[in-house]
């Protein structure tokens, strides 16, 4: 059943009129998506003292409360008390108080009030399923990235249909070994352009598929891709997408062809119809796909429909090691340790002990090992030493020894555990200055997962899911920005999200530009790269010095901006298949299989209305999962009714009457049930 609205939807759901009338203060900042009950929860006050916003002054009353939004009833008081004994955060440039409220567990929906400053925070949820959108979302994000089709509803949500395939071309590219017509069509687009690249998509593939295979329940057949209801797992659809593109670019001796690429693009992608160039292969790409088609059969071939694929994928993979074994005389170390990573997937693969004699003999040369030092910079690296030591059938003492090794680094480092326990990090994500690069956002995730596996391989718990859980909630707004590093979830439970990045598609000037001002925005799920502080526009730039991101303390060394050559916005908003991997991995290892217990069923306005597309101007559909007929109101900030109506199953079509630009809230009632939205009208 859909309601057309022609209004500008904002979506967020409350039940309460008395909360409407609240003001939002982005100055206690909260996980915009929630808190698993037993998870521990705290809100993070801040003053900025340093940076762009440190014009805001905020000083934190003694009285906080957590309080419902259906009735705005206290459920939990407590005092913020001031993080590190009141001393600035140095990252952040800001003052910050915690306040903790962990002992709260009740499944529902909440908000941080401060009753002196009569402010209140974004909306949140405490729910054993919190993170099932975002997780949803975000692997949609490989859809909308998928080259050679067209975008067609509804898999693609209406305002990014883009119905006319794209890159039609590489069907035609020129082999640069032969000069003969070659189909490199299929594939994700690595990033912000068009790209496809072997060895870019690396982590990626293995970050999709460890998420699999640690945590398989909670992905299911019904992501709203093509391939939904064909009883395999849409992950695994996805990660085929782009296996069946690599099985391209594999030559029969065992090379593979590098990338696919061409400069310039245009929007949307069917727009764009150039024929593209391909690179030649380099060593690395025959390590990539040893390793990526080994570790690929292992998790395909639990699918009988996948058997005969599988089998085909490490038939491939052999031919890639044959090559390497004749040509890794010389490799550097980036070549070596991908041969060495390839070894681990095909012994597990094949139960050949060759493999196997072949990683102890050469393992001592990677990185964490040789080096004693884990860290996010090296995370497939990391990943496969520990999937290693975990298989029943490695060596015992290569085992213990790297689960020593990485026990020992995971709980002295400063970026690992000890950032965690020492409270390094205000905003409870620590990383290092060094490490706020271009794609920190990845290094969080990695950060993350890396230290979650001391839980998962050794059993080791204690503050370790919670230093782990804490880089979600970074990305998921616990930060000095107070946002959402996702662009455009706003149908989907955030308010303040990343509306612009760097992407052809979703490009400066065009109507997907951003997601609150222009008639489309950017497709929502996408992870944008984030701080980094080493950022500075290319030299040919004259303009107004660019602050932020330059200039400011390191966690603020963000713009929410998509301006191209020579503002160079991809150092910081540009998005990435790598950085969706890490991102997604390390979400599924909080995620549900989304089935309650009827003792956990809650009513939720988010999942009970759904609103797109979000912001809007024109035309909006309303899912309403309840029955008619049913009564609806729509009431302004106030709490003043501006309009209503009663719905059933004939009349189901509303047209705002001539009231202001502004927020409003939509309430309908049904069988005793109430449901409602928050929209804004943008006319």
């Amino acid at each position: 059943m859909r309601i057309n609205i022609i209004a500008g939807i904002f979506i967020i759901c409350f039940f309460n009129i008395q909360l409407y009338s609240q003001q939002i203060t982005e100055r206690i900042i909260i996980d915009q998506f929630g808190y698993r009950p037993n998870a521990r929860k705290i809100a993070v006050i801040s003053d900025p003292k340093v940076g762009f916003n440190s014009y805001l002054v905020f000083v934190p009353g003694n009285d906080y409360q957590v309080r419902r939004t259906t009735d705005s009833m206290a459920v939990f008081t407590g005092k913020p008390t001031p993080w590190n004994e009141g001393q600035p955060h140095d990252q952040s440039g800001d003052l910050v108080w915690w306040f903790n409220f962990s002992e709260l567990d009740a499944v529902g929906e909440y908000y941080i009030y401060d009753s002196h400053n009569k402010v209140r925070s974004f909306t949140f949820e405490i729910s054993p399923h919190v993170y099932n959108s975002a997780l949803k979302h975000a692997l949609r994000m490989f859809y909308y990235q998928r080259c050679g089709i067209g975008k067609e509803a509804p898999y693609a949500q209406p305002k990014w249909v883009d119905a006319a395939p794209c890159h039609v071309m590489d069907k035609k590219c020129i082999d640069p070994l032969t000069g003969a017509g070659r189909d490199v069509s299929g594939g994700w687009h690595d990033a912000g352009d068009y790209n496809k690249y072997v060895d870019y998509a690396n982590g990626c593939v293995h970050d999709l598929l460890f998420a699999y295979r640690h945590n398989p329940d909670v992905f299911g057949d019904d992501n709203d891709i093509p391939e939904s209801g064909n009883g395999i797992p849409d992950i695994i659809d996805e990660l085929k997408w782009e296996l069946d593109w690599l099985k391209k670019m594999w030559n029969p001796d065992g090379t593979v062809l590098q990338r696919v690429h061409i400069s310039g693009a245009k929007s949307p992608p069917s727009a764009d119809k150039v024929l593209r160039n391909i690179n030649p292969p380099i060593p690395k790409t025959s390590g990539v796909i040893a390793g990526e088609f080994a570790h690929a059969h292992t998790v395909f071939i639990r699918f009988p429909k996948l058997a005969e694929y599988a089998e085909d994928l490490l038939d491939k993979a052999l031919v890639c090691w044959n090559w390497l074994e004749k040509n890794s005389a010389h490799f550097e170390y980036s070549d070596k340790s991908l041969q060495i990573c390839a070894a681990v997937f095909l012994f597990e693969a094949t139960g050949d002990t060759k493999y196997r004699d072949f990683f102890d003999l050469n393992y001592t040369k990677l990185h964490p090992i040789e080096w004693s030092h884990w860290y996010a910079f090296e995370p497939y690296t990391c990943s496969v030493l520990l999937h290693y030591a975990s298989l029943s059938g490695a060596s015992r003492l290569v085992s213990n020894l790297i689960f020593e090794s990485y026990i020992k680094s995971v709980q002295t480092k400063d970026e690992l555990l000890p950032g965690f326990r020492n409270q390094n990090d205000a905003y409870m994500a620590y990383l290092g200055d060094g490490s706020y690069t271009w794609g920190s956002n990845s290094v969080k995730s990695a950060n993350g997962t890396l230290i979650y596996h001391l839980y998962m391989y050794k059993n080791i718990s204690k503050d370790v899911i919670d230093a782990a859980e804490g880089y979600i909630h970074y990305i998921h707004g616990v930060n000095p920005l107070t946002m959402v590093y996702l662009s455009n979830m706003y149908e989907f439970g955030a308010e303040k999200c990343a509306n612009e990045m760097y992407h052809h598609w979703f490009k400066d000037g065009s109507e997907f530009d951003n997601a609150l001002t222009s008639p489309k925005g950017p497709a929502p799920g996408y992870v944008p790269g984030g701080a980094n502080n080493r950022f500075k526009p290319d030299d040919s730039y004259n303009g107004p010095v660019l602050q932020p991101p330059m200039n400011q303390p390191t966690q603020k060394s963000y713009r929410d901006w998509n301006t191209t050559w020579p503002q160079n916005s991809w150092e910081i908003t540009e998005p990435a298949l790598s950085y969706q991997g890490a991102y997604i991995r390390l979400l599924s290892k909080f995620a549900t299989d989304g089935k309650s217990k009827p003792d956990d069923i809650v009513k939720r306005d988010s999942e009970s209305i759904r609103v797109f597309p979000n912001p809007c101007s024109g035309t909006i559909s309303i899912t309403l999962p309840f029955l008619f007929p049913c009564d609806l109101a729509i009431y302004d900030v106030l709490g003043r009714q501006v309009y209503s109506q009663k719905l059933d199953e004939n009349n189901t079509e509303i047209v705002l009457p001539q009231i202001a630009n502004g927020i409003y809230f939509v309430r309908v009632k049904s069988k005793g049930d109430v449901y409602s939205a928050k929209f804004t009208l943008l006319k």
